[in-house]
């Protein structure tokens, strides 16, 4: 049995601290630091943290150690097939010339956790890369092509490459010099459109307006790349809610997204949303009042769009539909909840947020039904507001 060298450390890789969910399998590299605007009354993320861009030079070195990394991968992988009679799964991409086991992904975890990130990486196909972090292209576009086509050189596996943007960042580009980025390799942009209504924008301190919105959305389509925006329920609160929706509709419109992604505001602690809450100037939305905002939304969204609401902070997580043929669907889904009365209302809401229920469907199992129900009548005889317990778990699901 041959014996391995586990001093595999090639290198220490910088890697931020968020990426979009879809982008599970994606390799991340970093070209900026942290967020170049970091003002928004609802964000966290990144606290005191200042921005910074990361040097050319050290990303490139970075794309070459991890072209020598996959070489390094591929040779552990073989090695540990040849070692065992174990049925390993098996997955990867053609062009690697082997593919990468389950076991490999596994040991290196316990060895190496950086090679372990690459590993799992090549173990879905090796095919997209996410540049990070809140706004990858604000760096000059002349570096990002360089950067782009290092990719396109080292990594030749690799068929889309995506960033977050913001969308005065993408209204200040001219649409020649994003038509170039997207030919030299930039797929996909993901924008944090969160509200299409002014009065919200400057409420949270967003740093853009509704034009800038609608102008650099449709520049991105426009020169070609597969736009997502992300859409936060309940960011206006009560008192702007009717706005937000409408408003934020009309911006979808304007730039015909290939995806929308809603998400669902839990206000932190430390952020300034939560001061304007304790100050009396913002009445967050329950549950109830974030579905019926979600469906104003969808009623007013008229152009082609994939809708999905896939984060755990949503209630109706599993809400999703092509845009505007599935839109009756979407809406009778979100009715049969609304159709509910409170007592069932609630019941789903706290079999959400404790983890008995998936999607709706799931109360009509007699078993996680009866659990949920008698956790519902315990909180009520001990005199305890099943909406706080609610919001407890939501808090909770941002830790």
């Amino acid at each position: 049995m041959t014996k391995h060298n586990w001093q595999t450390k090639i290198f220490d890789r910088e890697i931020g601290p968020i990426r979009p969910p879809n982008e599970f399998d994606s390799l991340l590299i970093r070209v900026i630091r942290n967020c170049p605007w970091n003002r928004c009354a609802f964000c966290p993320l990144y606290g005191q943290e200042k921005f910074s861009k990361r040097e050319l030079q050290d990303i490139l070195r970075e794309i070459d150690e991890i072209s020598r990394a996959i070489t390094k991968i591929i040779d552990i992988s073989k090695n540990l097939e040849t070692e065992s009679y174990r049925n390993f799964k098996y997955r990867g991409n053609p062009q690697l010339g082997s593919k990468i086991s389950q076991e490999t992904v596994r040991e290196l975890y316990y060895k190496d956790r950086e090679l372990s990130r690459i590993a799992f990486w090549l173990y879905w196909g090796g095919k997209k890369v996410f540049l990070q972090d809140a706004d990858a292209l604000v760096i000059p576009p002349e570096e990002l092509q360089v950067i782009l086509n290092h990719i396109k050189y080292k990594l030749p596996t690799v068929t889309e490459v995506t960033a977050y943007s913001k969308g005065r960042t993408l209204a200040k580009r001219s649409l020649d010099t994003l038509q170039k980025l997207r030919e030299n390799g930039l797929s996909r942009i993901h924008m944090g459109l969160e509200t299409g209504s002014d009065t919200v924008l400057n409420m949270v301190n967003k740093g853009v307006t509704k034009a800038e919105q609608k102008q650099g959305a449709k520049k991105a389509v426009q020169a070609g790349f597969t736009l997502t925006q992300y859409v936060l329920l309940g960011l206006g609160g009560r008192e702007y809610s009717s706005e937000h929706a409408k408003e934020t509709s009309q911006v979808i419109n304007a730039a015909s997204p290939s995806f929308v992604r809603m998400r669902t505001l839990s206000i932190s602690p430390n952020t300034e949303l939560h001061d304007l809450v304790q100050q009396g100037k913002l009445t967050p939305l329950n549950d109830d009042e974030i579905v019926q905002e979600k469906r104003e939304i969808i009623k007013n969204i008229d152009t082609s769009s994939f809708l999905t609401c896939d984060h755990r902070l949503n209630l109706l997580e599993n809400l999703k539909g092509q845009l505007p043929e599935d839109k009756e669907k979407l809406l009778l889904k979100i009715d049969a909840y609304l159709k509910l009365n409170k007592e069932e209302r609630q019941n789903f809401q706290l079999g959400r947020r404790l983890g008995f229920y998936k999607q709706f469907k799931d109360m009509e199992r007699d078993s996680l039904y009866d659990k949920v129900k008698s956790i519902q009548n315990k909180l009520k005889q001990d005199g305890i507001s099943i909406e706080s317990v609610v919001e407890q778990q939501k808090q909770k699901l941002l830790m």
